[in-house]
Formats: C-alpha cells, sequence, structure tokens
C-alpha cells in the first residue's frame, strides 16, 4: 500500500485560549482519500505520534470517520495542546492499494487504451 499524508494547521490567531486535550472536529471532503483504506491523524510527518479520532458522537446514525468512496473526512480528533496565536499542525494519513485510481477515467492506463485500442476491436 503507498502512504499518503496532508498537513492541518490549526490557526493560533483563531483559537481563544489555551487548552489540553482538545477535540477538534474535522470535517471535509478530500479526493486525495478516493479509495483509501486506512485512515488516521498523527503529530508528526512519519505517523508515529498518533493522535486519538473517532466519528462525532452526535452522528445518528452512527458514521465511520471517512467514507473511502465520496472522499468524506467526518472525525473528531483530540489535539493535546492548543494555544492563542500559536499555529498547531498535524497530520492526516492515509493508504491506499498500489492500484487505487488505475482505472479511473482521467488515468495514463485508460488514457493510452483510448489512443492506441479501438473500442469494439
Amino acid at each position: 500500500m503507498a502512504e499518503y499524508r496532508t498537513p492541518i494547521t490549526v490557526d493560533g490567531s483563531k483559537v481563544a485560549g489555551t487548552f489540553k486535550d482538545f477535540e477538534l472536529l474535522v470535517k471535509n471532503t478530500c479526493e486525495d482519500i478516493l479509495g483509501a483504506r486506512k485512515l488516521f491523524f498523527s503529530l508528526d510527518p512519519k505517523g508515529k505520534d498518533r493522535l486519538e479520532a473517532k466519528p462525532p458522537w452526535w452522528e445518528h446514525p452512527p458514521t465511520k470517520m471517512y467514507n473511502y468512496k465520496t472522499g468524506e473526512v467526518n472525525a473528531m480528533v483530540t489535539v493535546p495542546h492548543l494555544e492563542v496565536g500559536k499555529d498547531t499542525v498535524f497530520y492526516m494519513h492515509y493508504q491506499k492499494p498500489w492500484f487505487a485510481g488505475l482505472f479511473d477515467e482521467d488515468s495514463r492506463l485508460i488514457r493510452w487504451f483510448r489512443k492506441y485500442m479501438k473500442e469494439g476491436d
């Protein structure tokens, strides 16, 4: 599996105090995670210092943290420390199988087939 990561920055100018173990909602639709089979968050880019993450407790019926078919991320991530005026960076890590995207409409493989192969042959 290929591993990828995306940095997430909490703007310190928008933090209204100093917080410890703050649960932060990460909600977005991210095309990068389409086809991802594993998703987690960490403080370091190598993924060693993992952060606790779970689906939001108020979702009924309960949801998953992410949907690999739509790319939607919906996770409560516990950030150990937030501080006024200090940006906090953490990372969303995800893994995709080696063949993810291989047969997408705009992949190089499909473009090659369209160029060199005729439909119906």
